[in-house]
């Protein structure tokens, strides 16, 4: 599941949309999108406003059936809604900001030559 930001209004609009920092003003959309990695093709698109932020985008994902493996970045970062996830049998794989209150309750083994540096089950706090 990821999200991108696509341009939609170029020199001859900048009077609409949000003030970017440099004081031009920027609008747009985001495509929010869960992928069907099986058969690589889309599995839920929604789209937004630019300036939403991805992780509302999670409670889209209560659609994926029993037994999901959903993988995203830290930028979706909504504990109560990993809490569904769990009850829902729908499993996720993230990055944990560093900031993280959490209890390691079980370590899976790595390889050594893979670029996965630890896997663990958690329990968040």
């Amino acid at each position: 599941m990821d999200s991108n930001t696509i341009s939609l209004f170029k020199e001859i609009l900048q009077g609409v949309g949000r003030l970017s920092k440099d004081g031009k003003r920027k609008g747009g959309i985001k495509a929010h999108t869960i992928i069907k990695a099986d058969e690589n093709v889309p599995y839920l698109i929604r789209y937004s406003e630019a300036a939403r932020h991805g992780h509302f985008f999670l409670e889209e994902a209560h659609r994926l059936p029993k037994g999901s493996i959903i993988t995203f970045d830290r930028g979706y970062v909504d504990y109560a809604q990993y809490d569904k996830f769990s009850e829902n049998q729908i499993w996720y794989v993230t990055r944990l900001k560093d900031k993280a209150v959490y209890k390691s309750t079980r370590d899976f083994d790595v390889q050594s030559d893979s670029a996965v540096q630890k896997d663990e089950e958690i329990t968040l706090y």
